[in-house]
């Protein structure tokens, strides 16, 4: 799916990347968001097809590092710099979101 995505940023959309930047949160938001209220245990097949689907908004990483590159093309610094914390950045969202978004009683711990 990145191959794809990067193929037609390039190509028909002119270079333009914010689109797929966007269309792979709006597909992960909604995926996850249907993953978290269908039940647990009911609907396997379902589920599978959810988690499935959802991995298509996780190739947009890819283009989000060419952007940058893109825009930062005159140093290498700060195209470093921008890389770093972006990548940083998506960990520590990773990490502080999902012990403030779930209850100790949803986590089972």
């Amino acid at each position: 799916m990145t191959f794809i995505w990067g193929w037609l940023s390039d190509e028909p959309l002119h270079g333009r990347r914010w689109p797929f930047i966007y269309l792979g949160a709006v597909i992960m938001l909604t995926f996850n968001t249907l993953l978290w209220q269908m039940p647990l245990y009911s609907n396997i097949h379902g589920r599978k097809v959810g988690y499935r689907l959802g991995q298509v908004g996780f190739s947009v990483g890819p283009p989000i590092l060419t952007w940058i590159n893109k825009i930062c093309s005159d140093g290498t610094k700060k195209r470093a710099l921008l890389v770093a914390l972006g990548k940083d950045f998506a960990y520590v969202v990773q990490a502080m979101v999902s012990p403030q978004l779930f209850s100790r009683r949803d986590r089972g711990g």
